[in-house]
């Protein structure tokens, strides 16, 4: 037998801050000040607010991304994340079910992740796009 290396990237030092940066730009190219970190938090009337503020929605960018591109993430585990192909058609349907789930600014995430997608060319010749992401907390 022989042993392999596997390429993986680190949640928290990698993804995270990549999408972070790209959520943050979404955002504020659609004129909404970014959240405070990844988490997001409270939100109304297209701003972060406080705790304190009533009626407002909770945005968590984390439970998001987890619902839309992941699940069953457990603490210290390797997953192999398969990514919507690099096709049109298919980011729209991704982003009409994240709409319909999280409201509008689950855009902005859709768009940060395919945004990293191509910019680290995570995308084979094929148009397909894996990661094997580790997940430590």
């Amino acid at each position: 037998m022989k042993s392999h290396t596997v390429k993986y990237y680190d949640w928290f030092q990698d993804v995270q801050p990549t999408l972070y940066n790209n959520l943050c730009a979404a955002l504020t190219k659609s004129g909404i000040t970014p959240p405070p970190d990844f988490r997001g938090g409270p939100f109304k009337d297209g701003k972060w607010t406080d705790h304190n503020t009533p009626d407002y929605d909770y945005i968590d960018f984390w439970h998001m991304y987890m619902d839309v591109f992941e699940d069953k993430v457990r603490n210290d585990s390797y997953i192999l994340t398969y990514f919507p192909d690099n096709d049109v058609v298919e980011w729209d349907h991704i982003r009409y079910n994240a709409v319909q789930k999280h409201g509008k600014l689950a855009i902005a995430l859709v768009d940060a992740v395919y945004k990293m997608l191509v910019d680290n060319k995570i995308y084979d010749k094929h148009g397909s796009a894996r990661m094997v992401i580790w997940f430590s907390w």
